[in-house]
């Protein structure tokens, strides 16, 4: 009985002795495990990006995101900044975490102006300003030519980038206030020219197609229309739609010194405003510059002339009151220019009343022409129609609209024969009789029209009208 108390009591001392001796390599075990698992943790704040690229879901481009995003002050922290969709940090939660020492010591404590990671709207490059998601080398270019931004707010209300985009990396960004004030300081030794802005009175070609919406020939109206005395006088002119001007209207400037100084020198030429077309000179290829006119309206101003002003131009509707609008501008009428032609024929010396009306049954397609609201169609469709017997037989066949005949009724008139009398004299003596026939014509239509110029004579007009068509070839 005694034995088995001694073994007893034996056991139960080994046992006391023995725990710690199997305990001991137990729990080294686990605190070994523990500490590879915690040492085995990638740090986000101090990882390099091979290392970044061993989580699930993390490529080079993810992992440099990661990077350029430090400091993360934790997971949570991390994940709000949607760098990696959530579902793809599920799956490394367990494999991440965030020392919170690292920051404090991070290079960017040295340099307090510029947070670590963080891409500065101030001072970074085009490259730089790329890394940033949905910014390409254009927008780049924007955002270093609108600098400087006072603000992130004053950044974002510039509209240089779509605030859905803005959006996106809006927690990557900063501004170096320092930067923007220099800036600011080295700008304003320079008052003329804003940086980044171009100037409507002195910006070439290419500096105004940078501006979205300008392209070659608005860059080219837009240096035509020079001087512009403000922006709100650049807008009256309507040489860019509204609409486009808004998108581009905080990055312009206008220089008024430039402006005056031009407004000054062309001041020294008043008898012919600079690239203007004089409506009583200009040949059919100055006239077609024109916006909205073609060869046939180009014809119709040569033949309307002599215009005593742009008022008595517009009053004749050759061209209509909305396309007038569009290149009144660009026009001009010369008074000096109406000056009687040189004769070289007795007939246009001493030109007869114009009697000789345009004869119906007679007449060739050219001379039809000149009859108001007779073309080439309209002209071959009389030629065919004939012989008429009258003008009231002429004008039951339905030719010609009966309102379209009534501007011309005045100045025709039908020959009984039907054929085509043959003219006498020298070449230049036929030429003349023609030239005689279908001025007299455009001047009885236009004055049953009442569109003659106010104290304008039949020679006057005839000189004009005899100088227009010889200039055409007739």
């Amino acid at each position: 009985m005694g034995g088995l108390m001694s073994i007893r009591k034996w056991v139960s001392t080994v046992l006391l002795l023995g725990l710690p001796l199997f305990a001991t390599p137990q729990l080294a075990y686990v605190q070994k495990t523990a500490a590879a698992t915690t040492a085995a943790l990638i740090d986000l704040n101090t990882a390099t990006a091979d290392q970044l690229e061993t989580l699930p879901g993390i490529g080079p481009a993810k992992a440099k995101a990661i990077i350029e995003g430090r400091p993360y002050k934790s997971l949570k922290d991390f994940e709000s900044r949607n760098i990696v969709p959530a579902s793809t940090v599920e799956k490394f939660k367990d494999q991440v975490t965030t020392a919170k020492a690292k920051p404090a010591t991070t290079e960017a404590a040295t340099t307090a102006a510029q947070p670590a990671g963080k891409v500065d709207l101030n001072t970074a490059t085009a490259d730089e300003l790329e890394t940033l998601p949905g910014i390409g080398p254009t927008k780049a270019k924007a955002i270093i030519e609108g600098r400087p931004y006072k603000s992130l707010k004053d950044f974002e209300s510039r509209n240089i980038v779509a605030a859905s985009s803005v959006e996106k990396f809006k927690g990557q960004l900063t501004v170096s206030k320092a930067e923007a004030a220099a800036t600011e300081s080295a700008a304003a030794e320079t008052p003329a020219q804003p940086a980044g802005k171009v100037d409507l009175n002195t910006a070439t070609a290419d500096e105004l197609e940078t501006l979205p919406g300008i392209g070659p020939t608005k860059a080219k109206a837009i240096i035509e229309g020079r001087p512009y005395k403000s922006l709100k006088d650049f807008e009256s002119r309507n040489i860019v739609a509204a609409s486009t001007v808004e998108k581009f209207k905080g990055q312009l400037t206008l220089a008024k010194a430039k402006a005056a100084a031009t407004e000054t020198a062309a001041a020294e030429i008043p008898a012919q405003p600079s690239d203007k077309v004089d409506l009583n000179t200009a040949t059919v290829d100055e006239l077609l510059a024109l916006p909205g006119i073609g060869p046939a309206k180009a014809n119709a101003i040569i033949e309307g002339r002599p215009y005593a002003s742009l008022k008595d131009f517009e009053s004749r509707n050759i061209v209509a009151a909305s396309t007038v609008e569009k290149f009144k501008g660009q026009i001009m009428v010369s008074k000096a220019r109406t000056k009687t032609a040189v004769a070289e024929t007795p007939e246009e010396k001493n030109p007869p009343e114009p009697v000789g009306k345009i004869d119906l049954n007679t007449a060739t397609a050219e001379e039809l022409e000149v009859l108001p609201g007779v073309g080439p169609v309209r002209a071959k469709a009389i030629a065919e129609g004939r012989p008429y017997a009258s003008l009231a037989q002429f004008e039951s066949t339905g030719i010609i609209p009966a309102s379209v005949f009534d501007k011309f009724k005045s100045a025709t008139e039908v020959s009984g024969s039907g054929k085509a009398s043959s003219s006498q004299g020298t070449p230049g003596q036929v030429a003349a009789q023609k030239r005689i026939r279908m001025c007299g014509a455009k001047w009885r239509a236009a004055r049953a029209d009442d569109k003659i110029p106010s104290g304008m004579t039949w020679p006057q007009y005839w000189s004009q009208c005899n100088t227009a068509l010889k200039a055409r070839g007739y």
